[in-house]
C-alpha cells in the first residue's frame, strides 16, 4: 500500500505539474545563465545589462541553470518542463513517504500530500523547482535520525552530500542548512546532557559541517557574498514573492488556514498522548515566522506543516495494529494509478509535440521582441529599458542584445537606488520622468504589466514601434536609426539565437 500511495502521488503531481507548468521570465533567465556557463564557465562580473555592467555576478544556482540549458539543447522547452515537473513530483512523493515513515496510513498520507500540492504547487519552471525535491528529502533524513537515541554516521553520509548538491542548485539550500544546523546542535546538547560524549561530538561535527556544505561550490567563499546581497537587499521586498504577505493576497489566507489547522491538529494529538514530531514542529515554527516576512517561504512552511498535522492526528506507529489491506481499496488505487499514467502519457506526448515557438508565444511578447531585435540590429548604439518579463526573454532569444538591456531578473546585482527606480518603472509609476531622464532608445513592456503598457502608449516624445495583445515596444521620436522606421517592424518574426 505504501508503494502504491507514493507512486500515485508522484504520478498525479507529475501529470498536474506538466499540465500547468509554464515557461516564465525566470526560466529564460535560467536558460540565459546556463548558456553563459556552458560557453564561458562561471560568471563573476556582469556583462549582460547596462545597470549591472562590471558589477559582481555570482550565479549561485549555476548547476540548475546548466541542467536546464543542456535539457533545452537536447529536447527544447518540452524537456526543460519535464525536468522541472519531475523534480516537483519527486518532492511530493518523498513528502508522502516522510508521513508514512512517521506512522501516517499510506492512503491518508497521499491525501495530505495532494492537499499540499493544490496549495503550493509552482506553475513557473525555474531553479526553485529542484528545491521541491531537496527540501522534503532533508526533512525525511532528519525525521528518520530523530527516532534513534545515539548519533549514527548515516546522518552525515546522507545529509552532507544532499546539502552540497542543493547548494549548487538553488538558494533555499541556505534555509535547509539552517534547519539541519539547528537540529544537529540541539541533538549535540541533548547528548552532552546525558554524558554521551561520542554522540555529542558526532552531532556537533555535523552541525558545523552544514554551513560549510554551502561553500562547496565553485565560488567557494564568494557564496557568502551572494547570500548577503540577497538577504540584505531591502528593495527586493517590493518585488514579487519577496514581498511580505498582506491580507489582500490569497497566499496570506492559505498561510492562515494551514497554520490554524496545524495548531488544531497538534493540540488534538497532545490531548490524545501523541507528542508532535519535534523536527517538523521546529521547522514549521521557524519557517512560519519567515513566511510572515516574505511570501516566498510559504511553500516551505506548508511542506513542513502538512506532515506535522498528519502525524498529529494519526495513531502512534508503535501502537498501530496492521490490518490487512482492503482488496477494494487496493483495486481502486491500482485503477487510479493506471488512469493517471494514461493522462500522464497523453500530456507528455502533447509537451513533446509542442514547438519551441509555441512555448515562447505563451510566455513572452514574441512579436514585440522580434521587432525590438530588428531595431537593435538597425542601430548598434540603441539600448532598451524593459520590464522583467520582456528583458529576460530578450536577452535569451537575442544574444546580441547583451550589454544593451538596462535590467534583468538578477535583482541582487543592482545598486539599491537603481533597482528602486526600475521597480517603480515596472509598476507604471512616473514612467514619463523615467524615460525623460534616460538615454534609452527603446522601452518595452509585457501586457502582464498592464499599467506600464498603458503608460507607454501615451508617453510624450515616444512613438509605438509595435503593440499587440502580448505587449508593446515604443521608440524615441528623435531616434538615431531612421532606417529602422520604414522596415515593416510591425511584422512578427523570430529573434535569432
Amino acid at each position: 500500500m505504501t508503494a502504491s500511495s507514493v507512486a500515485l502521488v508522484g504520478t498525479a503531481v507529475f501529470a498536474l505539474a506538466a499540465t500547468v507548468a509554464q515557461i516564465a521570465p525566470d526560466t529564460y533567465l535560467d536558460l540565459l545563465s546556463g548558456r553563459f556557463v556552458a560557453d564561458h564557465w562561471l560568471p563573476h562580473l556582469d556583462s549582460l545589462t547596462l545597470a549591472g555592467a562590471g558589477r559582481r555576478w555570482i550565479d549561485q544556482q549555476w548547476l540548475a541553470d546548466l541542467l536546464y540549458y543542456a535539457s533545452w539543447r537536447v529536447g527544447g522547452y518540452a524537456l526543460v518542463v519535464l525536468l522541472a515537473t519531475l523534480a516537483m513530483a519527486g518532492g511530493f512523493a518523498v513528502l508522502t513517504l516522510l508521513m508514512v515513515s512517521g506512522g501516517v496510513q499510506p492512503q491518508r498520507a497521499a491525501l495530505f500530500s495532494m492537499a499540499a500540492v493544490f496549495m503550493v504547487l509552482e506553475t513557473q519552471v525555474q531553479a526553485q523547482s529542484f528545491s521541491y525535491l531537496f527540501y522534503p528529502m532533508l526533512l525525511w533524513v532528519l525525521c528518520v535520525d530523530s527516532r534513534v537515541d545515539r548519533f549514527s554516521p548515516r546522518l552525515g553520509a546522507l545529509l552532507l552530500p544532499l546539502l552540497v548538491v542543493w547548494s549548487n542548485l538553488h538558494g533555499v539550500a541556505l534555509l535547509g542548512a539552517g534547519i539541519a544546523f539547528a537540529y544537529a546542535l540541539v541533538r549535540s546538547a541533548r547528548a552532552a546532557a546525558r554524558s554521551d560524549r561520542r554522540s555529542s561530538l558526532g552531532y556537533l561535527f555535523t552541525a558545523l559541517a552544514c554551513p560549510a556544505a554551502l561553500l562547496a561550490t565553485p565560488y567557494g567563499l564568494e557564496t557568502i557574498r551572494y547570500y548577503r546581497s540577497v538577504l540584505g537587499d531591502h528593495e527586493l521586498t517590493s518585488v514579487g514573492g519577496w514581498r511580505p504577505l498582506g491580507v489582500s493576497q490569497p497566499l496570506f489566507w492559505i498561510f492562515v488556514v494551514v497554520a490554524v489547522v496545524t495548531v488544531a491538529c497538534v493540540t488534538f494529538g497532545l490531548r490524545h498522548a501523541r507528542p508532535p514530531n519535534l523536527v517538523l514542529l521546529g521547522t514549521a515554527a521557524l519557517v512560519g515566522v519567515l513566511t510572515t516576512q516574505s511570501g516566498r517561504y510559504l511553500i516551505w512552511f506548508v511542506m513542513a506543516a502538512i506532515p506535522l498535522a498528519a502525524e498529529a492526528v494519526s495513531s502512534p506507529t508503535g501502537s498501530r495494529t496492521r490490518a490487512p489491506e482492503p482488496r477494494r481499496l487496493a483495486v481502486l488505487l491500482a485503477a487510479a494509478l493506471v488512469l493517471l499514467l494514461g493522462v500522464l502519457g497523453l500530456r507528455v506526448v502533447a509537451l513533446v509535440r509542442a514547438s519551441n515557438a509555441s512555448y515562447e508565444a505563451e510566455s513572452a511578447p514574441r512579436a514585440v521582441l522580434a521587432a525590438t531585435t530588428r531595431f537593435l540590429g538597425c542601430d548598434p548604439e540603441a539600448t532598451v529599458l524593459a520590464d522583467q518579463e520582456s528583458a529576460d526573454a530578450l536577452l535569451w532569444l537575442d544574444p546580441h542584445s547583451a550589454g544593451r538591456v538596462a535590467y534583468d531578473g538578477r535583482l541582487e546585482i543592482y545598486p539599491a537606488a537603481a533597482l528602486a527606480g526600475w521597480v517603480d518603472f515596472i509598476h507604471g509609476m512616473d514612467v514619463r520622468a523615467a524615460l525623460g531622464r534616460s538615454d534609452y532608445e527603446l522601452a518595452v513592456a509585457s501586457s502582464a504589466n498592464g499599467k506600464l503598457a498603458l503608460a507607454l502608449r501615451n508617453v510624450r516624445g515616444w512613438r509605438i514601434l509595435l503593440a499587440d495583445k502580448a505587449g508593446i515596444a515604443v521608440v524615441r521620436v528623435d531616434s538615431n536609426a531612421p532606417s529602422c522606421r520604414h522596415e515593416g517592424l510591425g511584422a512578427a518574426g523570430r529573434p535569432g539565437r
